[in-house]
Protein backbone atom coordinates (compact mmCIF):
# COMPACT_ATOMS: atom_id res chain seq x y z
CA UNK A 1 0.00 0.00 0.00
CA UNK A 2 1.59 3.57 -0.76
CA UNK A 3 1.94 5.67 2.79
CA UNK A 4 0.38 8.85 1.00
CA UNK A 5 -2.53 7.72 -1.42
CA UNK A 6 -3.46 4.58 0.65
CA UNK A 7 -3.48 2.77 -2.85
CA UNK A 8 -3.28 -0.65 -3.03
CA UNK A 9 0.53 -1.50 -4.81
CA UNK A 10 0.80 -5.14 -4.60
CA UNK A 11 -1.34 -8.07 -3.92
CA UNK A 12 -1.02 -11.36 -2.48
CA UNK A 13 -4.11 -13.84 -3.35
CA UNK A 14 -3.24 -17.64 -2.94
CA UNK A 15 -6.73 -18.69 -1.19
CA UNK A 16 -8.86 -18.83 -4.49
CA UNK A 17 -12.06 -17.21 -3.94
CA UNK A 18 -12.22 -18.64 0.06
CA UNK A 19 -11.89 -16.30 2.84
CA UNK A 20 -8.62 -16.19 4.87
CA UNK A 21 -9.53 -16.63 8.41
CA UNK A 22 -5.89 -16.33 10.21
CA UNK A 23 -3.04 -13.94 9.68
CA UNK A 24 0.12 -14.36 11.71
CA UNK A 25 2.94 -12.12 11.45
CA UNK A 26 6.42 -13.44 12.07
CA UNK A 27 10.05 -13.36 12.21
CA UNK A 28 12.39 -12.34 9.48
CA UNK A 29 9.52 -10.48 7.64
CA UNK A 30 7.32 -13.50 7.15
CA UNK A 31 3.70 -14.24 7.32
CA UNK A 32 1.46 -16.93 7.87
CA UNK A 33 -2.26 -16.69 6.09
CA UNK A 34 -4.99 -19.99 5.90
CA UNK A 35 -8.33 -19.95 5.08
CA UNK A 36 -11.40 -22.15 4.59
CA UNK A 37 -9.79 -23.29 1.52
CA UNK A 38 -8.01 -25.64 3.79
CA UNK A 39 -4.52 -23.72 2.48
CA UNK A 40 -1.72 -22.91 4.92
CA UNK A 41 0.65 -20.17 3.29
CA UNK A 42 3.95 -18.80 4.72
CA UNK A 43 4.99 -15.50 2.78
CA UNK A 44 8.30 -13.76 2.15
CA UNK A 45 6.81 -10.33 2.95
CA UNK A 46 9.52 -8.58 0.61
CA UNK A 47 9.01 -10.44 -2.40
CA UNK A 48 5.45 -10.84 -1.97
CA UNK A 49 5.99 -14.95 -3.34
CA UNK A 50 4.79 -17.97 -0.87
CA UNK A 51 8.04 -19.86 0.47
CA UNK A 52 5.90 -22.69 1.81
CA UNK A 53 1.94 -23.40 0.79
CA UNK A 54 0.47 -26.70 1.91
CA UNK A 55 -3.36 -27.88 1.40
CA UNK A 56 -4.57 -30.22 4.53
CA UNK A 57 -8.21 -31.48 4.88
CA UNK A 58 -10.05 -29.54 6.91
CA UNK A 59 -10.12 -24.94 7.34
CA UNK A 60 -6.77 -23.17 9.31
CA UNK A 61 -8.03 -21.35 12.23
CA UNK A 62 -5.36 -20.27 13.99
CA UNK A 63 -1.25 -19.72 14.04
CA UNK A 64 1.11 -19.00 16.34
CA UNK A 65 5.10 -18.76 16.34
CA UNK A 66 6.93 -20.24 19.31
CA UNK A 67 8.46 -17.58 21.85
CA UNK A 68 11.17 -19.77 22.24
CA UNK A 69 12.28 -20.90 18.69
CA UNK A 70 10.89 -19.08 15.49
CA UNK A 71 11.02 -22.32 13.84
CA UNK A 72 7.87 -23.32 15.30
CA UNK A 73 4.62 -22.75 14.79
CA UNK A 74 1.26 -23.77 16.74
CA UNK A 75 -1.13 -24.41 14.29
CA UNK A 76 -5.56 -24.93 14.96
CA UNK A 77 -7.76 -26.76 12.53
CA UNK A 78 -11.53 -26.73 12.50
CA UNK A 79 -12.54 -30.21 11.61
CA UNK A 80 -15.85 -30.74 11.22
Amino acid sequence: MDKQTLEETAWMGVHDDAEAWIVALGPNETMFTGGDDSTFCLWDLKSHETIVRKKFMCGQTSCEWSPINENVIAQGMMYS
